[in-house]
Order: structure tokens, then sequence, then C-alpha cells
């Protein structure tokens, strides 16, 4: 049944709530609500439809006892950010188990990190020998066709094609040392990270080797 706000008021002033045999006898307590038109309604059952909109519960004195909120429909946009953020939280929880697979300690992360820095340093000092080699026969080149142009002559094709071949294979050992030393120094901040992250799920204090 429902009642308007003087209604009710009405049936309080004259202790009709009262009874056990009254308007909440079934429940124990009423619902209060505002519809689309601003008219407040008071029942002791919800219409359809009303359990999806904001409510107030009263106790058989009429007196609120409880609020009943309903949030606003979220937005597209809101709705996309939750989505990206759960979307974050399952790949965190990804990486996790993996790295609580792979390692038991701090200390076996890192030794392998510092295995992974002294494998690249070794590339890095083989390339730069290559370099050196490179470098030794690119001089002898040079000075090789310095005489020809020292004569007034032509360089040869020949010459002139290793030459290029050389500073060509120079050049690519130069980017390949900086390749490695940019992973090095990645590689540093990659290891350091999962040496953060372990700790931080509970595991021992990280331990830091000394810098390469």
């Amino acid at each position: 049944m429902n009642f308007t706000k003087s209604a009710l008021c009405a049936l309080v002033g004259v202790g009709l709530l009262l009874p056990a045999a009254g308007v909440a006898a079934s429940s124990g307590k009423l619902y209060r609500w505002v519809d689309a038109t601003g008219r407040v309604h008071i029942s002791d059952q919800l219409p359809p439809g009303q359990a999806e909109e904001d409510r107030e519960i009263l106790n058989r004195q009429g007196r609120v006892v409880d609020q009943v909120n309903i949030p606003e429909p979220k937005s597209p946009e809101e709705l996309a950010a939750e989505e990206r953020q759960q979307a974050i939280e399952r790949e965190q929880a990804r990486q996790d188990e993996i790295l609580l697979t792979n390692y038991a300690s701090a200390a076996e992360i890192t030794q392998a990190r510092d295995e992974r820095l002294d494998e690249l340093h070794h590339l890095i000092h083989i390339a730069k020998q290559q370099v050196d080699r490179v470098n030794e026969l690119l001089e002898k080149r040079r000075i090789h066709a310095d005489r020809f142009l020292g004569n007034n002559a032509p360089v040869p094709e020949y010459l002139q094609s290793e030459l290029h071949k050389l500073s060509a294979e120079r050049d690519a050992h130069q980017r390949y040392i900086e390749a490695r030393q940019e992973e090095m120094a990645q590689t540093w901040v990659n290891y350091q990270q999962d040496l953060d992250r372990f700790s931080a799920l509970g595991s021992v204090t990280p331990v830091v080797a000394s810098d390469h």
C-alpha cells in the first residue's frame, strides 16, 4: 500500500503505525522514495523497478533506519578506464607469477643479472676488437690509395670498394657496441625492478651487487 507524505504524517499522529497489524506488520519496515515527478511515496513494498532507485528505509515508528543510494551509471569513458586498469592488474599478476616461478630468492635474481651483464660486457669487448682490426685494415688501404693519389693516378675501383666495405663493417660493429651498451643499461634497470617487486611481494630484502 502507498501513502503520500501528508497521509503518513496523519497516520503517525493518530498512532495507526504502532499496532502489529498495521501497515508494516508483514515486513516490519517501510520504504520511502521520490518518483520522477517529485512525489514522495511510502510503502511496505517496493514497486517493480524501484529496487534500482534511491530510497530510505523506515521503522514502524516512521524513523529512517537506513538509506539505499544507487550509484549513477558509469560513463563509457569511466568503463573504459576501469577496463584498462583491470588489464594492467591482470598483466601485473601474470608478471608476478613468472617472477616467483623463476626465482626463489633475491640472491638468484642478482646472480642472473650479473651473469647477463658479464655476457654483454664480453660481447662488447669482442666487438671492440673487431673495430680495431677493421681500423688497421682501413689504415693500410688508405695508405695504398694515397700512393695512387700522390702519383696523380685514380684510385682503382677494387681499392675504393674495399675502403667502402671496411668502413661499412666498422660502422656496423660500432652500432652493435652501442646497442649492447644500451642493453646493459636496460638490463640493470629491469633486474632492479624485479628485485624491488620481489621484495614487495613479501620476500627478502633485495641484494644489490656492485656496479659493472
